[in-house]
């Protein structure tokens, strides 16, 4: 593998190459620490996400864990992405590590720790295969022979991992992960951190026991071993129940009556491990803002809630992540306020499973606005809508015209099946409510579960036509789409005691007839994720530790990856594997309360007989309600033991909405603007420019503490195209703008946005940009580069004027032409290839990609500056 200036160098030559030239793996995000921090830091932690940058950019998790790390003395931290599919193999051809640090361009073997964040379950396909070309070893063993960092797991999907500490290789070895942080980071991730900086001296086996002894939520696999009905029988060891060989996976002595019977816990082990529960609460910290990433720029999310109130049977949140906490409205605010600043945000968006069931729903969207251009509002409840009207009217306000609500069931019996305590009658109001409002679009999410039967599609039928007559009285009709997900029965709630169900071909079958049902109803019918999708999700869940081969070998030997969707390919490959192995799932065998799930050492707070007895009211037509107040949920507790203390119930018994709290959004002052001169720095010259403009209102605000609560948005950067050097921003706030500092007198980072002067707005813009001069240096020789630019001028028709002085040769564009194209002048000095080019307008943006090719201007003059 490279060595970390190596790949420094490969990245200036290769970037090119890579998937947006690169600009995911450049590193030197605003916030992030100096790398020169990396050889003197006591502990050099890097976090690992399994997806690549732009897909998990827009979500909080790795700079959440940043913010997080980056607090504890001593601690170095970077982080590391799957890359994209093309990138992926670039990288492995050039020996780079594919788990690098973006900012350090340290391999991972460098570090101390690798805290793989895992939040969506299939992303485990990923991980064996990154940790393989990262020369990290696949097994605990041989990690612990190399001196290898730790691996570490922890995320939203922490509390299902069974399928990483098998046997990972024909010698025996076992455990994709040392270890695995289970529930919210708050709190404890810091405290692990710490603990491992200070307990270096010890060995990795004691370093990793004092994490089991010390940190909650700490699950250390070789703690636990599961006992399997043909191991007591043929005298094998418990998780010794297949080897790789020649590439296929055998069962080193087939058994078709094998399960699992017990999970043993060693003597000094918890059992079960109970899952950290810190989030959203008044003593734990939050989110305030680590680094500006360069994707998903200009919007964030603020903690309002953790948990969910509700009892959705198929939905994870409201069973692993019980109890149900919110953020203190006062907390919420406050970091919005700060995240506005560090991350330079005209947009805030209410993290929470159910924003319309949070208590202080109203003054939060009331006190937020007057602070963000756009406050964002996800999926919401159908009853939640018509219990709270005055919710859309605040969005409304706000200028929200597109919805998003969950209706789950196609029928009455299936939402009583997900639990969704919703009837037809309600879905029907919440719809009146919003055609009232001149929705524009809605989009609605539907489950396909496998138990539907002709009456429920007929029933859905039904439905669609009711939903027609009320669409078509309205003033306008908007945009309707559905959007089916196959059901996936996820471990640790009541779904996990559900019978079998069709095969994929069939469930495809079925999907397509609804969907066909949507379209001919003149409504838009989507498949967000397919039966393959479903059941490798179920095959990764339920597998027990002797299905791990099957991952490494699809990871490794097969290559395959997991990219937001799950292939036909990877779907029959796991398949058969299943059945070579003679291996089945424990879902596809019938389940009671003396079940034995691969997950039994680990406690979410609610037990399997709680979950049992659920599920058998569900097959009875019961329904459990939420435990918040009338009319948001019961108002009484139900039983399910997630809740701390008594205290703590009561609550929760008093929590939704506050409807006396219900408002008009305050007239907001009257909008002001401002236009800054600033400079780009050379490493952000293929940023977006919505990444400019955040970084920009970054810079303005955290320079003036006092434009924090007058800055609304930035409206626009120019110049438009990658370029770096000179820029003009138009930047929009709340009334009078405060006071400016004399800019020459701030000192700024050497590598981020400079803010040299604040101008008056003009009505054209174009005054302050134009007449504008680009340079750069191309590759090349003058001569090579000269002709090019005679053979661009001549394809497109620019008449011209073409001659040599002191050094340079000018190409003076004619007057017509240059008013026309915007090109104005083009000189090369051609003793070191420097290109020059002065514009009057923006010109076509390929005029400008044949001129500079792959190496962006430096925009060194502007009419503003002239």
């Amino acid at each position: 593998m490279l060595s970390a200036q190596q790949v420094r160098q490969w990245f200036v030559a290769e970037r090119q190459r890579l998937t947006g030239r690169g600009v995911w793996f450049q590193g030197g995000e605003p916030g992030t620490q100096s790398p020169r921090l990396f050889a003197e830091s006591r502990l050099r932690v890097l976090i690992v996400r399994l997806s690549p940058y732009r897909e998990v950019a827009a979500g909080i998790t790795h700079t959440y864990l940043y913010q997080m790390a980056a607090a504890v003395a001593g601690v170095y931290v970077d982080m590391a992405f799957m890359p994209p599919e093309a990138d992926e193999k670039i990288m492995r051809e050039a020996g780079v590590s594919l788990l690098t640090g973006v900012g350090s361009k340290e391999p991972a073997t460098a570090f101390d720790l690798v805290a793989v964040s895992n939040s969506v379950l299939q992303e485990l396909i990923n991980l064996p295969a990154l940790l393989h070309y990262s020369q990290l070893p696949l097994s605990r063993q041989g990690r612990e022979q190399a001196g290898s960092p730790l691996v570490i797991l922890g995320g939203s999907n922490s509390y299902t991992h069974s399928i990483l500490h098998g046997e990972v290789d024909r010698q025996g070895g076992c455990g994709l992960v040392d270890g695995v942080l289970m529930g919210d980071g708050e709190q404890v991730f810091a405290q692990m951190l710490a603990q491992l900086r200070d307990s270096s001296a010890l060995s990795r086996a004691e370093r990793l026991s004092l994490l089991q002894r010390t940190v909650p939520g700490f699950y250390l696999p070789q703690s636990y071993h599961q006992v399997f009905s043909t191991s007591l029988r043929g005298g094998r060891k418990p998780d010794e129940a297949i080897s790789l060989s020649e590439g296929l996976l055998r069962r080193s002595a087939p058994r078709n009556d094998s399960e699992l019977i017990a999970i043993e816990a060693a003597a000094d082990a918890p059992m079960p491990v109970a899952s950290n529960k810190t989030a959203c609460r008044e003593t734990s910290e939050t989110w305030q803002g680590g680094p500006l990433l360069y994707e998903g720029a200009g919007s964030s999310h603020v903690l309002v809630s953790a948990g969910c109130p509700s009892f959705c049977s198929f939905c994870k949140e409201s069973w692993e992540q019980k109890p149900y906490r919110e953020t203190p409205v006062e907390q919420a605010v406050a970091a919005a306020r700060q995240l506005k600043a560090g991350l330079g945000l005209g947009e805030i968006s209410l993290m929470t499973f159910n924003a319309n069931t949070c208590s202080g729903i109203f003054e939060l969207v009331e006190r937020l606005s007057q602070k963000f251009a756009r406050v964002s509002i996800k999926s919401q409840r159908f009853d939640a809508v018509v219990h709270a009207p005055e919710l859309l009217d605040l969005q409304f306000e706000a200028g929200k015209r597109t919805y998003t609500c969950a209706m789950e069931g196609i029928s009455e019996r299936m939402r009583t099946l997900l639990q969704k305590n919703l009837d037809e009658k309600t879905i029907l109001a919440g719809v009146d409510l919003l055609m009232q409002r001149n929705m524009r679009q809605m989009k609605v999410f539907l489950i396909l579960t496998g138990y539907e039967n002709d009456n429920d599609v007929d029933e859905f039928r039904v439905f669609l036509d009711k939903l027609k007559q009320r669409i078509g009285t309205g003033k306008v009709r908007p945009r309707l789409t559905f959007s089916f997900a196959v059901l996936f029965r996820a471990p640790q709630t009541p779904m996990q005691y559900a019978p079998e169900r069709p095969p994929s071909a069939a469930l495809q079958q079925l999907l397509e007839r609804l969907c066909g049902t949507i379209t001919a109803a003149g409504y838009e019918a989507r498949i967000s994720s397919g039966p393959e999708d479903a059941e490798v999700s179920e095959f990764i869940a339920y597998a027990d530790r002797r299905h791990t081969p099957i991952l490494v070998a699809a990871s490794v030997d097969r290559g395959f990856r997991y990219h937001g969707e799950i292939g036909r390919k990877l779907h029959e490959f796991w398949h058969k594997q299943l059945q070579q192995a003679n291996l089945s799932l424990v879902c596809a065998k019938d389940r009671d309360a003396a079940t034995v799930f691969p997950w039994d050492d680990v406690d979410t707070g609610i037990s399997k007989e709680f979950l049992y007895r659920i599920w058998q009211q569900i097959e009875g037509g019961g329904e459990i309600r939420a435990c918040l107040a009338p009319p948001w949920g019961s108002g009484s507790c139900a039983g399910c033991g997630a809740c701390r203390s008594a205290a703590e119930i009561s609550k929760l018994n008093q929590m939704g909405p506050d409807l006396s709290q219900k408002s008009r959004l305050p007239a907001t002052e009257k909008l002001t603007q401002i236009m800054i001169l600033g400079k780009i720095p050379e490493k952000w010259a293929f940023c977006s420019r919505e990444f400019i403009a955040a970084a920009l209102a970054r810079r303005l605000l955290l320079s003036v503490p006092a434009a924090i609560d007058w800055f609304r948005r930035v409206e626009l950067v120019e110049p438009a195209f990658f370029a770096y050097g000179l820029a003009v921003a138009v930047v929009e706030g709340f009334g009078p703008p405060p006071q400016w500092p004399k800019w020459s007198a701030l000192v700024a980072p050497d590598d981020d946005m400079v803010i040299s002067e604040v101008l008056p707005p003009v009505k054209r813009l174009e005054e302050r940009l134009y007449p504008m001069t680009l340079a750069a240096t191309p590759p090349g020789e003058a001569t090579v580069l000269a002709r090019e630019i005679d053979a661009l001028l001549a394809r497109y028709k620019l008449k011209n004027q073409k001659q040599r002085s002191n050094g340079w040769l000018n190409w003076q564009i004619a007057t017509g032409e240059a008013k026309k194209s915007g090109l104005q002048k083009i000189s090369l000095r051609e003793d070191v290839s420097l290109l020059q080019v002065t514009l009057l307008k923006q010109p076509e943006l390929f005029m400008l990609n044949k001129l500079f090719a792959d190496h962006p201007p430096e925009v060194t003059s502007l009419a503003v500056r002239r």
